[in-house]
């Protein structure tokens, strides 16, 4: 049986700056994705959601604004929580089986099936999938650069490391 045929996609577009560069990137994913619904999640400076949603109206199926009083730094930090927010609040009530979040700054160049591969419904897929040993030896080669005067970015990083953070799919290194 064809996995891709059991799955009905929808994207969550999650943004919070840039109107002209949602726009495209909406542009983009509806000429790539026909037929798949796009939800809008905002979650920049309340008062400016009028504007957004007035530029970005024709792209989405439906747009809804974080309502708490947060800074955009807390809401891009904690992005967890505002779609666990879109999601009692607006989410629950449309139609959609899977979703795919889409950050604003991600540029899809190719039908959202093809990018992910085969999905099956009931399965969670997470982009960036890290062994936790991998993470941890990176905080204490960076906290020990740190106390030798290093910023925490000089800190060395493994090539199988490397492999993993560039991962596209979460499942397995590049080769």
């Amino acid at each position: 049986m064809d996995n891709l045929a059991t799955v009905q996609l929808t994207i969550l577009f999650w943004y919070y700056k840039e109107p002209a560069i949602c726009a495209n990137r909406l542009q983009l994913l509806r000429r790539l994705n026909p037929g798949v619904r796009i939800y809008g999640l905002y979650g920049g400076e309340i008062s400016h959601f009028a504007e957004y949603d007035a530029t970005l109206k024709p792209w989405l199926d439906d747009n809804w604004a974080f309502p708490e009083d947060k800074d955009t730094e807390w809401k891009w930090r904690h992005g967890d929580l505002m779609i666990s927010a879109w999601h009692r609040s607006r989410g629950h009530t449309l139609p959609w089986e899977t979703l795919v979040i889409m950050q604003w700054d991600m540029i899809a160049l190719a039908p959202i099936p093809r990018i992910f591969g085969p999905m099956q419904n009931g399965t969670l897929y997470l982009p960036g999938l890290r062994p936790m040993t991998q993470l941890e030896a990176r905080a204490t080669r960076s906290a020990t650069a740190f106390r030798a005067g290093a910023t925490p970015s000089a800190a060395p990083v493994s090539n199988e490391s490397r492999k993993w953070v560039a991962s596209t799919d979460g499942a397995s290194p590049i080769a």
